[in-house]
């Protein structure tokens, strides 16, 4: 089936010349329902004072520049292939997705894992420069698999149901959206361990680590994700629970992580909070474009049956302004709580998106 469409799309590219269009992205257009887009992704950021950067962390420097390119053929068969320039990870998503319905999706290749609300939003679009401690630490990345998913009962039900090459992961979600901006959800996953297997550890968002990390062995890891979400013009609260078990054979039985985050957005000028990177008013077209605050709190701890337990807390504050939807400027400033030091640190991030 999907290699018929893919033929049938295919003949419709090379019958029809394209149209090239700057909507959100660069795109070339051959009918409604069949596009190739290419997107372009940049963020470049300030961090200090030094003294609060763990060794190694310089002041200035790219966190993101990640090329993609997507496209839909026949509104049926969509693909993504991103790469990114910085880090170690070259490839990012790499997957196809094939949608008869809007109940129904299936995509394969290589993706972000249905697990964690904010991990699986993207930083295009979060209220903060990073992601809180435990959504970084706790919670898978990209990983190779199949993923079915979609939305039910007129969108207010939507689920997520994938099998992942790392450890033979199985991943479920499901979340509830009831009405009034309200969002419920919740999410597991079980995985496989061996002397391979990434270790559970716990860093601070600019790298400073709580203990070091438990090498895996034998074994098997079990992820919980419960988040609440609610959502009223410009403003939201945001919360969300995380844990992370790992059971080993051994002289070390378990490595236990958990961690949560509460945080709460308004935005100044207007615009929805779910919509705040399209300001109604844009620089240069009769306003400043949109400017949010937000704040956040949360805490990560990590417990294994040798050394104990070590935690964190940290506390963001805020500002992001977004002058026109292709570029926003974020800056934060983060209290973090550790066994050993207490710090303050500046951010300031540039994000250009095309």
């Amino acid at each position: 089936m999907i290699s018929s469409l893919i033929f049938a799309a295919s003949t419709a590219l090379a019958a029809a010349g394209p149209q090239f269009v700057l909507d959100e992205h660069p795109t070339f257009r051959f009918s409604d329902k069949t596009f190739v887009l290419a997107r372009m992704r940049w963020d470049y950021e300030h961090r200090g004072p030094g003294a609060s950067l763990p060794p190694g962390k310089a002041a200035w420097g790219f966190v993101r520049r990640r090329f993609s390119v997507e496209g839909s053929l026949g509104g049926q068969v969509a693909f993504e292939i991103e790469a990114d320039l910085e880090g170690e990870e070259r490839w990012k998503d790499v997957y196809v997705e094939y949608t008869p319905s809007d109940a129904f999706h299936l995509r394969a290749g290589k993706f972000v894992v249905p697990f964690g609300y904010e991990r699986t939003t993207s930083l295009d679009v979060i209220d903060f420069a990073y992601r809180s401690m435990a959504s970084s630490q706790l919670v898978p990345a990209r990983d190779q698999g199949v993923l079915a998913f979609g939305r039910v009962a007129r969108g207010k039900v939507a689920y997520d149901v994938g099998v992942f090459e790392d450890g033979l992961a199985l991943a479920g979600r499901l979340v509830l959206r009831p009405g009034g901006g309200v969002e419920t959800g919740a999410a597991m996953m079980r995985a496989s361990l061996d002397e391979d297997s990434s270790p559970l550890s716990g860093r601070t968002a600019l790298g400073w680590a709580l203990s070091p990390p438990e090498r895996g062995r034998d074994g098997h890891r079990l992820r919980l994700s419960l988040h609440g979400a609610w959502r009223r013009g410009p403003a939201a609260l945001k919360a969300e629970y995380l844990r992370a078990r790992d059971r080993q054979s051994g002289s070390r039985p378990f490595v236990d992580g958990r961690g949560w985050y509460a945080t709460g957005a308004l935005v100044l000028t207007g615009e929805d909070e779910a919509d705040a990177q399209h300001p109604r008013r844009p620089l240069f077209g009769g306003g400043i474009g949109s400017v949010e605050v937000a704040a956040r709190t949360e805490r990560l701890q990590l417990r294994d049956a040798i050394s104990g337990t070590h935690a964190a807390r940290a506390h963001t504050l805020g500002v992001t302004w977004q002058p026109h939807r292709f570029f926003r400027v974020q800056w934060n400033a983060i209290r973090d709580e550790l066994s050993f030091q207490r710090m303050w640190t500046r951010v300031l991030r540039f994000h250009l998106t095309i």
